[in-house]
C-alpha cells in the first residue's frame, strides 16, 4: 500500500477503506473505521450517512489533500475528535478541542438513569413549581458536575424540555466549549454555566436549590494511569481524569457538600469507575440513606444513586 493518498484516484468508498487501513497500521487507534470516517467526514464536508450514500463519488485532489493531513495528524497521536472538532454523545454532536474532555460512552447510562427517574417524579414539577409559573418554565433545577464540554447536563436538557440545567467546572477551557455547545443546541434560556472547583464550598446562593444533581468526577486513581490507552493518557487534560489519588476524592467531599445544595427528596447521579462500586456506596451512603447502584449497557456497575428520606 502506498503511503499516501496524494496523486492517487479515489472513490468515498476506497478513501475510506484506505484510511481505515493506515489507522489500523499504526496500531494503537482503537477504532480505525470510526476514525476513518471522522476525518473524512471533515476533509469533504459531508456527514456520515453522506458518505455511504455518495460512497462511489469520486475525490477532488483538493480534498485528498486535505484528507491525508488529517489522517497524518491522527497517526501522529492527536485524537479524532480533536480533529474533527466534535465528539457524539447520546445522539449529539458536541464541540470538543485540546483541553477539554472528550465524552465516551459510559456516561451515557448516566443521562439514562436520570431520564428514567424524571419520568417516575413528574409529580415533583407540580409541588415545587413557582405561582407564577408558565408552562414554558423550566420547572426542574439541576446541576452538571464537572461538566466538561457539558454532554451530561446537555443531553439531559435536550430530552426534558422542563429542565433548566447549571453546568459547573474549574476549567475555563471547558466551559468554553460548554457555553459553544449550549449555543449550537438552543439551550441559551434553559442553561446556566459556572467556573467552580467541585471540591470547594458550594455558592451560597445554590443551597437548597437542585432537584437533581449529575456528575462525572475524575475517578481514575493515578496508579492506574499507565495502564490507560495512549488516547486517553496523553490526548486527555490530565486534571479530568485523576484526583492524584486513589479516585475517590470527589465522593469523599461530595458526601460532606452535596446534600446541603439538594432539595428534600432531590437526587445524586454519579459516574464511578470499574470496581468501584461498593467504595462509592459505602462513602455517599454517611449522607445519603438511600442508594442505587445502576449497571451501564455492558452490564458493569457505573452509575451510583442517592437520596435522603429524613
Amino acid at each position: 500500500m502506498r503511503n499516501n493518498l496524494i496523486n492517487q484516484d479515489f472513490d468515498i468508498s476506497s478513501a475510506l477503506l484506505s484510511g481505515e487501513q493506515r489507522l489500523a497500521a499504526a496500531g494503537f487507534v482503537l477504532r480505525p473505521r470510526r476514525h476513518a470516517e471522522l476525518l473524512l467526514e471533515k476533509a469533504l464536508g459531508l456527514d456520515r450517512t453522506a458518505l455511504y450514500i455518495r460512497a462511489k463519488d469520486a475525490i477532488s485532489a483538493a480534498a485528498l489533500e486535505r484528507y491525508e493531513h488529517l489522517l497524518q495528524r491522527r497517526i501522529s497521536g492527536e485524537p479524532a475528535q480533536h480533529i474533527a472538532g466534535w465528539s457524539p454523545f447520546y445522539g449529539l454532536r458536541l464541540e470538543v478541542g485540546p483541553g477539554v474532555f472528550i465524552p465516551r460512552f459510559d456516561s451515557e447510562a448516566v443521562v439514562e438513569v436520570f431520564l428514567e427517574r424524571l419520568k417516575t417524579n413528574n409529580a415533583i414539577a407540580d409541588a415545587e413549581a413557582d405561582s407564577q409559573s408558565t408552562i414554558n418554565t423550566p420547572h426542574f433545577a439541576a446541576l452538571d458536575l464537572c461538566c466538561g464540554c457539558g454532554a451530561i447536563g446537555l443531553a439531559a436538557a435536550v430530552e426534558a424540555i422542563n429542565l433548566h440545567i447549571t453546568l459547573a467546572d474549574s476549567s475555563p477551557a471547558a466551559l468554553e466549549y460548554t457555553c459553544r455547545n449550549i449555543q449550537q443546541l438552543n439551550l441559551v434560556a434553559r442553561a446556566t454555566v459556572v467556573e467552580w472547583d467541585a471540591l470547594s464550598e458550594p455558592p451560597v446562593e445554590w443551597r437548597a436549590k437542585f432537584h437533581y444533581i449529575l456528575a462525572n468526577p475524575p475517578y481514575i486513581p493515578i496508579s492506574d494511569l499507565p495502564r490507560l490507552h495512549r488516547d486517553v493518557s496523553e490526548g486527555e487534560p490530565r486534571a479530568a481524569l485523576t484526583d492524584g489519588g486513589d479516585g475517590l476524592t470527589f465522593y469523599r467531599r461530595w458526601m460532606e457538600t452535596l446534600p446541603h445544595i439538594l432539595r428534600k427528596d432531590g437526587r445524586l447521579f454519579v459516574e464511578i469507575g470499574d470496581d468501584a462500586a461498593a467504595k462509592v456506596q459505602s462513602i455517599l451512603a454517611k449522607s445519603f440513606n438511600n442508594i442505587l447502584i445502576h449497571n451501564d449497557l455492558s452490564g458493569m456497575p457505573r452509575v451510583v444513586e442517592g437520596w435522603r428520606t429524613n
